[in-house]
C-alpha cells in the first residue's frame, strides 16, 4: 500500500512538471513576441495563448497534488502493521496490614510581637524576627 502511493504520487508529480512546463513555454513565446512586437494575437493565437494558461494551471495543481501523495506516500505506516503500544507487566505487589500513619503534632507558639503562629522551640520569630529566647534574670 506504501509502495502504491508513493508510485501514484510521483506519476501524478510527474505528468503534472510535463504539462506545466510544455504551457509554460507557450505562454513564454507568445509573451516574449508580443513584447518585442507590439502586436495584437490573432483569435487563433488568443486561444492558444489562453490554452497554454490553462495548461500551466492544471499542471502547477497535478503537481502538487503528486507531492502531497508523495510525502503521505511516503509517512503513511505499512499496510497490516497497526502501531500498537507496548505492555510490560509488573507484578503487584500485595497489600501487608499496616499501622495507620501517627497524626504529626506541632506544638505551636504564638509570637507576643506581631501575633504569628511559629514552632515552640523557636528561637526567633520567623514574621517579625523578636527573640523568643527566655530573658535571663
Amino acid at each position: 500500500m506504501k509502495g502504491g502511493v508513493l508510485a501514484a504520487g510521483a506519476v501524478l508529480l510527474i505528468i503534472g512538471f510535463l504539462i506545466f512546463w510544455t504551457g509554460y513555454s507557450v505562454v513564454q513565446q507568445y509573451s516574449t513576441s508580443l513584447g518585442q512586437l507590439g502586436l495584437a494575437l490573432s483569435s487563433e493565437a488568443q486561444n492558444q495563448y489562453q490554452q497554454a494558461q490553462l495548461q500551466v494551471m492544471i499542471g502547477g495543481i497535478l503537481a502538487f497534488i503528486g507531492f502531497v501523495v508523495c510525502i503521505y506516500g511516503a509517512a503513511a505506516s505499512p499496510a497490516g502493521k497497526q502501531i500498537r503500544p507496548v505492555v510490560v507487566s509488573k507484578p503487584v505487589p500485595t497489600a501487608t496490614p499496616q499501622e495507620p500513619p501517627k497524626a504529626v503534632q506541632t506544638i505551636l507558639a504564638i509570637c507576643p510581637q506581631c501575633k504569628n503562629r511559629i514552632p515552640a522551640d523557636a528561637k526567633f520569630c520567623s514574621q517579625c524576627g523578636a527573640d523568643l529566647r527566655p530573658k535571663a534574670t
